[in-house]
């Protein structure tokens, strides 16, 4: 069973969340949200088949049997209440999953497990923390709606 996405105070009005899985405490926390979010580029190469005695005088391709996920950079306001805990994660290079949830009526997500590259911040103003997280996704994504 799926739980709606309440955001905290200080996020309501933002239109994308960005959120880790908290193993121990088995639920989501959300660490920042921003107007948009864009997911992670899912690609998947070509593998070149042509034999030297192709007729047409063009390559032959076939998708490779593996995609990846590209990496992620993200600016946002960040909840100072976690920024802390986010710091920690990025020196101990936790993998962990993650979402990003629209906050749309359907509550959209996208799921994914990744690390922490990147972390940057600002001055904290109003218990925000703007900066910017870079994540490098390992694994495969998964799609949703919370409502």
């Amino acid at each position: 069973m799926t739980v709606p996405c309440v955001p905290p105070e200080e996020l309501v009005g933002f239109g994308a969340l960005l959120q880790y899985y908290d193993n121990l405490a088995s639920q989501w926390v959300t660490v920042g949200g921003t107007k948009d979010l864009d997911f992670p580029e899912d690609t998947t190469e070509a593998i070149d088949t042509t034999s030297n005695d192709t007729a047409d005088g063009y390559r032959t391709n076939i998708p490779a049997p593996l995609a990846a996920l590209g990496q992620v950079s993200y600016t946002m306001n960040f909840r100072w209440s976690q920024w802390s805990v986010l710091v920690n994660m990025k020196q101990n290079k936790t993998i962990t999953d993650w979402r990003i949830v629209l906050m749309n009526p359907q509550q959209t997500y996208m799921e994914w497990c990744a690390w922490i590259m990147s972390l940057s911040g600002a001055v904290p103003m109003e218990d925000l923390v703007t900066g910017e997280i870079g994540l490098s996704p390992t694994g495969a994504p998964t799609w949703g709606e919370l409502l």
